[in-house]
C-alpha cells in the first residue's frame, strides 16, 4: 500500500463513527514512519498506548501490572500493593519498543526504578540472581 493511500486510510478510519480503535501493528515495516500514523489518529481512538497522546495504557504493561497484583494477593503480605511492589528488586528484560520500553516506564510511574537487562549488559546472569521479580520481555531464545 503506497504511504499516501495508508495515511487516508488511516484519516478515513479515524473519522468514521462506526471505528471505536485503532491499533497500528508493531513492528512496522522500515519504510512506515509509523510515527507520522500515529499523529493523524485522535487520543480517544489511540488504544495501543503508542501514540504521542495515549489515552490507554500499552496492554502488555497493562497485564503485567494486573499480573503482579495478583502476585501480591496470592502472596497474603497485608502491606499496600504500591508499597510491597516498592520493595521488591523488579528486572526487566529486554526494552523493545512493543513489550520492555512500556512495561519499564509503566513501573516508572509507579514509583519504581526497575534494573533493565538488554544484549548490551555484561552482568546479566548476577542481575537476574538477584531479582525478587522477573520480566521477560523479549523474542528471543537463549538471551542469557
Amino acid at each position: 500500500m503506497k504511504k499516501k493511500r495508508l495515511k487516508d486510510l488511516v484519516r478515513k478510519l479515524d473519522k468514521d463513527p462506526r471505528v471505536h480503535g485503532i491499533i497500528l501493528q508493531r513492528p512496522a515495516p522500515k519504510t512506515i514512519d509509523i510515527e507520522k500514523l500515529e499523529e493523524l489518529i485522535s487520543p480517544q481512538k489511540e488504544v495501543d498506548g503508542f501514540g504521542s497522546h495515549p489515552s490507554y495504557p500499552v496492554p502488555v504493561a497493562q497485564a503485567v501490572l494486573i499480573i503482579l497484583e495478583k502476585a501480591h494477593e496470592l502472596s497474603n503480605e497485608k502491606s499496600p500493593f504500591e508499597e510491597w511492589l516498592k520493595s521488591k528488586k523488579i528486572v526487566v528484560l529486554g526494552k523493545g519498543e512493543t513489550a520492555g520500553k512500556p512495561i519499564i516506564n509503566l513501573l516508572k510511574k509507579q514509583g519504581i526504578e526497575p534494573d533493565v537487562i538488554d544484549s548490551k549488559t555484561e552482568n546479566k546472569e548476577e542481575l537476574i540472581k538477584k531479582a525478587d521479580i522477573l520480566v521477560p520481555a523479549i523474542g528471543k531464545n537463549e538471551f542469557c
